[in-house]
């Protein structure tokens, strides 16, 4: 079996990138993500102000995302 690739997110995977979002939320018994976080991550992600969102993606061979994580960039002194 091959080793899943990590990259960054395209606006392509966000709606996989919710739905997996939303399958975290349904294995730690929370509230599922709101309607429309696809879009919401495609503002904060790509939108024309600078990006305060980063988003990686864990990409199987065959173009199946296995996985995501989010992060912020900020500076913290």
């Amino acid at each position: 079996m091959s080793a899943a690739h990590v990259r960054h997110a395209l606006p392509a995977d966000l709606d996989r990138v919710a739905g997996l979002a939303a399958e975290h939320a349904a294995y730690e018994k929370s509230a599922p993500p709101a309607p429309g976080l696809a879009d919401r991550l495609a503002r904060l992600l790509f939108g024309p102000e600078p990006a305060r969102l980063r988003c990686l993606v864990a990409e199987l061979p065959d173009g199946t995302l296995a996985g995501y994580a989010t992060c912020s960039p900020e500076l913290s002194t």
